[in-house]
């Protein structure tokens, strides 16, 4: 799941990047961006939740940010995207933190290189379009393994 938030995040910020339309950074909205990259570490840090509803949650504020950024909302982009690049960076660091060298180094390789390339390439390839479906699909399948019906409920029946 990491690798595929590192992917809509590179996806999202190269994508902004090469944007002329829509720049949350050229805009004026550098203390709306710093105030709720703090918001979401804080959050991060002090709101425990599962970690199937957590990635939920960081699947929804990425549509959100997506959402935002196709109907060209700088203004509300600019609060929900810099909330959940701090949030999701606190919970890989949190859950790599306790790994092995080695294990950091296996993560960095997926998460750091081939995510963000992954990314990047759909940026310049202007093949952004597609990342809403593959946000539906990841959000699907949490759902599904959320509310899969236990197997002793079926036998009672």
């Amino acid at each position: 799941m990491m690798v595929l938030w590192v992917f809509l995040d590179s996806t999202l910020f190269e994508s902004l990047s090469r944007d002329i339309t829509i720049s949350i950074w050229r805009d004026g909205f550098t203390f709306q961006i710093a105030l709720f990259h703090v918001i979401g570490v804080f959050c991060a840090l002090y709101f425990k939740i599962e970690r199937n509803q957590k990635s939920l949650f960081i699947l929804t504020l990425f549509a959100a940010s997506y959402l935002f950024y196709f109907l060209r909302q700088g203004d509300i982009l600019s609060i929900v995207y810099p909330f959940v690049i701090s949030y999701y960076n606190v919970v890989i660091l949190q859950t790599i933190a306790k790994k092995d060298f080695k294990t950091i180094t296996f993560y960095m390789i997926f998460i750091g290189w081939m995510a963000s390339g992954a990314g990047l390439f759909v940026a310049l390839s202007n093949l952004i379009l597609f990342v809403p479906i593959i946000l539906l699909l990841a959000i699907f399948k949490i759902m599904l393994s959320e509310y899969k019906p236990n197997n002793k409920e079926i036998k009672y029946v």
